[in-house]
């Protein structure tokens, strides 16, 4: 009767967790959208990421202003992953901007920015909103062949080779998020409310940076 009443407790808990899990995976669907399939050295990749509420109820999205690009998943040739680069190539900052927007059900926002591909081949993120920002790290100079809308707060992949990359856009967003104080842009919503939970993926994209 013991095992029978455990077993019975251990099914439920599997599939409570399993509804939880996936109740809270669902309802956001991403579309990633580049320019072009082949960039050169010392050119943009003008990026779209769309979110699409599948859900029936109204869903809000968190888009921060800083540290673009560390969304993304990079694979070279044969499926290894390049993570975005851990040291500074821009400007400290003293803030962390960003915006929500609230998205109702079966609609859609597109979110609209660009990386810049250097001559040495590092893909630089530019900041999506104003940034307050204190100076250049120390030891950082910038670059001469990086236009400055690309000084900013936003990540970098070190790629380092010329090849063909696979890309994906990762939103995942916890409880501790509820807790951002956004500094948004002046007319820009900044409310938490219905902050959209989960974690969900792109579809894989394609590209050739020679």
């Amino acid at each position: 009767m013991i095992k029978k009443l455990f077993f019975v407790a251990a099914l439920f808990i599997y599939f409570s967790f399993n509804a939880f899990a996936a109740d809270n995976t669902t309802g956001l669907d991403i579309t990633l959208k580049t320019d072009k399939q082949a960039y050169d050295p010392g050119s943009a990749i003008n990026i779209e990421v769309t979110f699409k509420n599948s859900s029936a109820s109204d869903l809000r999205i968190l888009e921060t202003g800083c540290y673009k690009g560390q969304d993304f998943k990079f694979f070279g040739s044969g499926g290894n992953g390049i993570q975005w680069d851990g040291r500074a190539h821009t400007v400290k900052l003293s803030a962390y901007p960003g915006q929500t927007h609230l998205i109702k059900p079966a609609e859609s926002y597109t979110v609209k920015f660009g990386a810049f591909i250097t001559k040495d081949r590092r893909l630089i993120f530019e900041n999506h909103s104003e940034t307050v920002a204190t100076g250049y790290y120390p030891g950082t100079d910038k670059k001469d062949d990086i236009p400055d809308k690309y000084i900013g707060c936003g990540r970098f992949f070190d790629l380092k080779n010329p090849g063909k990359f696979q890309i994906s856009y990762e939103y995942k967003k916890k409880e501790s998020d509820m807790e951002w104080n956004v500094i948004a842009p002046e007319g820009s919503d900044r409310s938490l409310d219905k902050l959209w939970l989960g974690d969900t993926v792109s579809q894989t994209v394609e590209i050739e940076i020679k």
